[in-house]
């Protein structure tokens, strides 16, 4: 396990995001909910071992808290950009990803992936909202999915037979 320079690799980025031509407004959000939010996490842990594992262990950490409501999706975003773009200095020196990497949680069964492809494909018909609205309400739809999946409950008409009285 090789230690991180978490000092040392938060200037790196913040130099590089600099040179991204970000916003004042946008590099104080990085500053505010990304990286002093992973600091104070590794205030907490013993410097000795600080290292991948570590960050990794921050951003759960920090999902966790979003998924119990204590921390905005804003929040989650920018302290998992930050950890991202960490892990990739640390690793190639550089900073060339601006991307934040899908949060893969698993595949949708069949049944919901075909519900979902429909619904987005009738509201897109329609007109009645922009892709960036519906890509928020398939990510909703797809938490709640899982969740219904997480209960075993592989079709709606399960969700039919409970909610009858």
């Amino acid at each position: 396990m090789q230690k991180l320079e978490p000092l040392v690799l938060f200037e790196q980025i913040k130099a590089a995001l600099v040179t991204f031509g970000l916003s004042t407004a946008t590099l104080e959000y990085y500053e505010r909910i990304g990286f002093r939010p992973i600091r104070s996490y590794f205030e907490t842990c013993n410097p000795e071992i600080v290292s991948l594992e570590t960050l990794e262990c921050c951003v759960l950490q920090a999902r966790q808290k979003y998924e119990d409501g204590e921390l905005y999706y804003q929040g989650f975003s920018y302290l998992r950009k930050v950890a991202s773009m960490m892990e990739e200095v640390y690793k190639t020196g550089t900073l060339e990803s601006r991307e934040l990497p899908k949060w893969k949680v698993g595949d949708l069964n069949s049944y919901f992936t075909e519900i979902l492809d429909t619904y987005v494909r009738s509201k897109k018909r329609a007109g009645c909202h922009a892709d960036s609205t519906l890509g928020v309400y398939k990510v909703i739809i797809t938490q709640c999915h899982f969740a219904l999946g997480n209960e075993n409950w592989s079709t709606l008409w399960r969700y039919r037979e409970a909610a009858v009285y």
